[in-house]
């Protein structure tokens, strides 16, 4: 092979996404497939993905929402899938190296890449995905803070302890509020079987209840980021997830409460320039790493 050459693969909640990257900087032959609810079905599109997407590469990336520890999904509230050992599995099946990591460290990875062949961003790079869940990435100096692994948790942030009971065990998490999953919930209670594309649709046609639902999400969004930057001081903020991708009300709304709250009215605040294929993009970055 001429050209460097590696698979990112994204497991989101409700869509696998793929691609091919070359030479770090050219992503091609992208696909995206609705995933199953069944578990074992998810495992399988996965698998067929990888080896479409294998040939003439020389290493697989995984993003996928959860807990990753060496490889291995320990817990996720979002992708159906239960504790599985990705990295094993995938190898087994396609022979390639594989690396996995969390879906919005991920996105992280993305956005520290350096623009233009220029120098990794500097300073502190707070990186906030909005999907079916709600994760993020911390980014020093142009470096992924990883921790024990699972760095950048802030969508199980507890912001109400007397609240609903979340997947992850704990109560009141953050994506309870202000995930694509509660915007759906919002719009199943407003509008039943509508879905969340007609909350979104009647909040930016002005719709009272509607636009009250995506604001309150905002809100509650906007208060978790706020005690995440009164302890790390982002320069940056970045937002990024399916949701986010949209553009439209809701990324205006979640952006807009954000620029009001006290720790991050100094902090540059951007979107995600990679839209919904940084998750992709960062998993393929990370697969440079297990060659």
């Amino acid at each position: 092979m001429s050209d460097r050459r590696t698979v990112g693969i994204d497991i989101g909640g409700t869509h696998l996404r793929g691609a091919v990257l070359v030479e770090g900087a050219h992503l091609t032959g992208l696909r995206r497939i609705e995933l199953p609810r069944d578990p074992r079905s998810r495992l399988g599109l996965l698998l067929e993905l990888c080896a479409a997407l294998a040939p003439d590469t020389e290493a697989i990336g995984i993003a996928v929402a959860g807990v990753v520890t060496e490889g291995r999904l320990v817990e996720s509230a979002n992708s159906a899938l239960p504790p599985v050992d990705i990295r094993t599995v995938v190898q087994d099946a396609v022979a390639r190296p594989v690396r996995v990591i969390n879906d919005a460290q991920a996105v992280g990875l993305a956005e520290s890449r350096p623009q233009d062949g220029g120098p990794p961003p500097t300073g502190v790079t707070l990186v906030a995905t909005v999907g079916t869940g709600i994760g993020g990435a911390l980014i020093v100096d142009g470096g992924l803070v990883q921790g024990r692994g699972h760095a950048g948790e802030i969508g199980h942030l507890t912001v109400d302890r007397n609240g609903p009971q979340c997947p992850c065990g704990s109560r009141g998490c953050l994506e309870l509020y202000s995930s694509g999953a509660a915007l759906q919930r919002a719009a199943d209670r407003l509008y039943p079987g509508r879905g969340i594309a007609a909350l979104i649709s009647l909040a930016e046609q002005g719709d009272t209840e509607a636009r009250d639902a995506v604001w309150q999400s905002a809100e509650a969004f906007a208060d978790g980021l706020n005690s995440v930057a009164a302890v790390v001081a982002p320069t940056r903020v970045i937002l990024g997830g399916g949701v986010i991708a949209r553009r439209g009300i809701v990324a205006r709304m979640y952006a807009e409460r954000l620029s009001s709250r006290r720790w991050l009215t100094d902090s540059i605040l951007q979107f995600a320039r990679s839209g919904d294929a940084a998750g992709v993009i960062g998993a393929a970055a990370a697969a440079e790493s297990a060659i």
